[in-house]
């Protein structure tokens, strides 16, 4: 039975092999699962065929390693070690059980006049996604293959000289040698030794380096234009990513390739730049979004249904501003927030500029809008008293909130709308007094007590309020 021996995070253990696969990965839907940031979710797959159990990538984000070397089909054979992560894992087979065919040698040099071998190229999958700010892994292209230079080596004799044939011809030779040092020392007139004579062996020297450094320059060249270019797989992922929109997994292939294909490289990398010009269009929609529907439910809604947590509503305009302060609704927000306090958000003010004194000054028009936005709602509902404090509140904030040269006109304005909620206060109290004393004449006390309660809280101002707290004294000692 085959397995495989598991070597991960300082532990070991045996996994048995059954059946026809098993998938090895981070997901939880695997056979074998190693919990790993550098493993794939589905990192590689074992098939078994016959008696061989092969090993097929997954399109792995950071690839598969067999014996130091990456792949994407192997057939196991004992004693291989599988490298993902952090992790190895040995592959073992019983005697006689199920193990692959014998490896086939590697060749270390090309021989002479022989093509060079083709080079494997890892096929990298896409990236996975990570934090909408952070990048991920991608794959790496294979290194160029080893080169060695060819060595001349002279063919043999078609027949080995016999012996005295072999001392005859050195015989020749050296009479002929003899002849013509004889000759040229007559020519010469006998005027001394010569020199330079060493120049031959030089030459020849010389040439034979010229004639290897060539053929080592063609050898290179051509095992140069055979090579697989390694950039033609990553192109192919990185439009196809970017064809699904998934711009964020193309911005991972940065700075990855192979630079001795300039033409492909280029491309790559531009492709990366749409890649991240795409990503950044991505995370502005999906922020736009984002703050549109918490605008929308947790300050709109909640704002239009006449809610009185001003508190809560406070602070949710107040992180939304943190949030999202170059969103079109900050400003809609603040003046939301300067109408509940009578003030702008510290974080609107922030992200204007400023924080320290005079920081906060708001237009006048907008103070004077923002005031009558919630006292309107309030005299709606008849709570005049809350009106009246509200324009106090805004008062008591006009020196930190309106500038200077406008903070007289600015109280004028805000006095007259304190005039009309007193006017219409009174109104409603002496409406309420009447009431009262029809109530009091059927003698039902305890309803004009109440009636006059409800005053105290909604409509009472100025010398009413002293008149209210006397007649709800004197109803509750009638009725008790």
């Amino acid at each position: 039975m085959a397995r495989l021996l598991v070597s991960f995070q300082g532990a070991e253990f045996g996994f048995d092999l059954r059946g026809e696969g098993v998938r090895v990965g981070s997901g939880t839907s695997c056979g074998l699962v190693l919990k790993d940031a550098s493993i794939g979710r589905e990192h590689f797959e074992l098939r078994r065929t016959g008696q061989v159990w092969r090993l097929v990538d997954l399109e792995s984000a950071a690839g598969t390693r067999v014996n130091g070397l990456y792949v994407n089909k192997h057939d196991l054979k004992p004693g291989d070690v599988v490298a993902i992560g952090s992790a190895r894992l040995t592959f073992q087979a019983d005697e006689g059980g199920e193990a692959g065919p014998a490896p086939a040698p590697i060749p270390r040099a090309a021989a002479a006049g022989s093509a060079p071998a083709p080079v494997a190229v890892p096929a990298p999958a896409p990236i996975p996604a990570a934090s909408p700010w952070g990048y991920a892994a991608s794959p790496q292209a294979a290194p160029p293959p080893a080169w060695s230079a060819p060595v001349y080596t002279p063919p043999p004799p078609a027949r080995r000289p016999s012996s005295r044939e072999d001392s005859r011809g050195r015989d020749r030779d050296q009479d002929r040698d003899r002849d013509r040092d004889r000759d040229r020392d007559r020519d010469r007139g006998h005027r001394g030794p010569r020199r330079g004579g060493g120049g031959g062996p030089v030459i020849i020297i010389v040439g034979l380096l010229a004639a290897v450094g060539a053929v080592a320059l063609i050898t290179l060249l051509t095992a140069r234009s055979k090579r697989v270019d390694p950039n033609l797989a990553l192109l192919a992922q990185a439009e196809a990513l970017e064809a699904q929109g998934n711009f964020e997994a193309v911005v991972a292939y940065e700075g990855h390739g192979d630079k001795s294909f300039p033409d492909t490289y280029r491309r790559l990398q531009n492709a990366v730049i749409r890649g991240k010009k795409g990503w950044d269009v991505q995370r502005s929609e999906k922020e736009v979004a984002e703050a549109d529907e918490f605008f929308r439910v947790q300050i709109k809604e909640p704002r239009d249904a006449g809610s009185r947590d001003s508190p809560a509503l406070v602070i949710r305009c107040d992180e939304f501003i943190r949030r999202w302060p170059a969103n079109e609704k900050a400003d809609m927000a603040n003046f939301i927030r300067i109408s509940l306090t009578g003030e702008p958000s510290p974080a609107w003010v922030a992200s204007k500029g400023g924080t320290g004194p005079g920081k906060g000054f708001v237009s006048y028009s907008t103070l004077l809008d923002a005031s009558e936005e919630e006292a309107a709602r309030m005299l709606r509902n008849g709570m005049y008293v809350q009106a009246y404090a509200h324009y106090n509140m805004f008062l008591s904030k006009a020196p930190s909130t309106v500038m200077p040269e406008r903070l007289e006109e600015f109280k004028t304005g805000l006095a007259k709308k304190k005039l009309y909620v007193e006017q219409k206060a009174k109104d409603v109290y002496d409406k309420v007094e009447e009431k009262a004393m029809v109530l009091e004449d059927r003698k039902q006390w305890r309803e004009a007590e109440e009636l006059f309660r409800e005053a105290r809280e909604n409509s009472a101002l100025g010398d009413n309020v002293k008149r209210c707290d006397a007649e709800i004294e004197r109803l509750a000692g009638m009725h008790r």
